[in-house]
């Protein structure tokens, strides 16, 4: 049996993948719809793939679902994932498990390719394994990994790209040099942090012609592909954004942040650290992982004159960059988790740096054994603390985001249909704060108002547009003023979600 592993080191570290994200609940979430913690983002971007599907497969005019006046056109990160799951709706029919699992297989193969990149600093197939499972085991990780959010998409093309990086290190093909351009420079296009992967690239490329030591050698081909590339990611990714932006601007589905989140004063700085070392440090990592990751630094510190130099530059490189980033969208880490994701490359090249460091000692097997033994209970305790973590988040009454509100809007579509409302029709739909969560399960577009009475606003612009029909659950909202001229009508009912004709009188 351990022959066969050995002899099959892909196939054994993809049986133990997909057994991890078995037990820790990946398939089960890959048949859910939006759901939890950050549905708001998770709708926004689901609403994008089914507009496309459904009114335009232009891939220049992202739509999403409240369109108010106009069409929903809005400004985003590259659509191209949301695109290409529109695709398979239009193949397969809508079911949000195509967006899924097309995330899942994103992500999966960059996993991979960190797998196989291991192998070029690593011996030990336990040690790899592990090393990978540092980005696999993050909770966070795991919640997002077969989801909606483009990050997760972004981390998955970036591992790949640094695969063919290192690969090129040692061979150089067209095919490479071709797969190489086009992960990064869609990395960086869906989410700007995987610059940082490239910057830290181009760097290690150029180190060699400015700093003459054995550690690192010139190689001419990989400095052209590498400078090649952040030439095409460059032009490609401003011009997107700025496009994006100008789509914001000009239409009226504002929906998407495209700007920094610099903290004012340190006053911010000290009560986001708080905030977030309340709520998020503990869903990262369980402690165990946490652990594993101080004892790595302290260890590669401790014998920083035998780490491999290539290494270390990633892992510094790739710190740098995490820190600056962090410094431009701090604010946001207050409420968004998923901001770590395409920020976790440099906790892998840590393992590998650790790992890599680990092997240039003479090791005994009763002491490689031990080793074994403390990385194995570190991977337990991690799976049981990612399993319960997920059990946590998809509990109904998840006290980080009470979702049940949402749960009949999940199943209503088919009655928004029955009573002949198509999704051509606008409406006016009472439920929270966000722009896409209710109008993307009913499948309608129009205004989304949350369910403070003093904001009528948008429902009179809607009214003033001729806009006939209402959906609420909460019956006090039609005490509102703005209501007091307004003929309305119970039309139906699906469980506590009301439908109403509306009138000006």
């Amino acid at each position: 049996m351990l022959k066969l592993i050995l002899e099959n080191k892909n196939k054994a570290f993809l049986i133990i993948l997909f057994l991890v994200y078995f037990i820790t609940h990946v398939f089960t979430q890959s048949a859910n719809r939006p759901q939890s913690v950050h549905m708001w983002a998770m709708c926004d971007r689901a609403s994008i793939a089914r507009n496309y599907e459904q009114f335009s497969m232009d891939f220049f005019k992202p739509r999403v679902h409240e369109s108010k006046e106009g069409d929903g056109i809005t400004g985003l990160e590259f659509p191209i994932v949301n695109y290409v799951a529109a695709i398979f709706y239009k193949i397969f029919g809508f079911n949000e498990i195509w967006y899924r699992l097309l995330m899942l297989f994103i992500f999966t193969a960059g996993i991979f390719c960190a797998f196989k990149l291991t192998s070029f600093y690593i011996k030990d197939l336990y040690f790899r394994i592990f090393a990978v499972l540092t980005i696999v085991l993050s909770p966070v990780m795991t919640y997002y990994s077969a989801n909606f959010i483009p990050d997760t998409a972004s981390l998955g093309l970036s591992l790949i790209a640094w695969y063919c990086y290192f690969k090129l290190q040692r061979t150089s093909t067209n095919w490479l040099r071709f797969a190489f351009v086009v992960v990064i420079s869609l990395a960086c296009l869906i989410k700007v942090t995987a610059a940082i992967n490239l910057v830290v690239m181009l760097v290690m490329a150029l180190l060699p012609y400015l700093w003459k030591r054995d550690s690192f050698t010139k190689n001419s081909n990989v400095l052209l592909i590498v400078v090649v590339s952040a030439i095409i990611s460059s032009i490609s990714t401003i011009a997107w954004y700025k496009y994006a932006a100008w789509l914001s601007e000009n239409f009226t589905g504002g929906v998407f942040l495209m700007e920094s989140r610099i903290p004012k004063s340190i006053e911010v700085v000290k009560d986001v650290f708080k905030r977030v070392n309340e709520v998020w440090v503990e869903f990262y990592f369980s402690k165990t992982m946490y652990m594993f990751l101080a004892v790595s630094i302290l260890v590669v510190v401790g014998f920083i004159k035998r780490t491999h130099k290539e290494l270390l530059l990633v892992v510094v490189g790739l710190f740098c960059g995490v820190v600056s980033f962090s410094f431009l969208m701090l604010t946001q880490f207050v409420s968004h988790d998923y901001y770590i994701i395409t920020l976790l490359p440099v906790v892998f090249f840590l393992a590998v740096m650790f790992f890599n460091l680990i092997e240039s000692f003479s090791f005994n097997m009763k002491k490689t054994g031990f080793m074994y033994l403390l990385l194995s209970a570190v991977i337990v305790f991690s799976i049981i603390f990612d399993r319960r973590h997920q059990e946590f988040r998809m509990n109904d009454h998840c006290w980080m985001f009470e979702w049940h509100q949402y749960k009949d809007y999940q199943r209503v579509e088919e009655y928004v249909k029955s009573i002949n409302l198509k999704k051509e029709d606008k409406v006016v739909v009472i439920s929270d704060d966000s722009p896409n969560i209710a109008l993307y399960f009913l499948n309608l577009r129009g205004w989304s108002v949350g369910l403070n009475r003093d904001d009528n606003a948008p429902i009179e612009s809607a009214l003033n547009y001729g806009v006939k029909y209402l959906i609420l659950q909460d019956t006090t909202q039609l005490s509102r003023p703005v209501f007091a001229n307004v003929d309305i009508k119970k039309i139906g009912q699906f469980e506590s979600i009301k439908f109403y004709s509306m009138m000006k009188k």
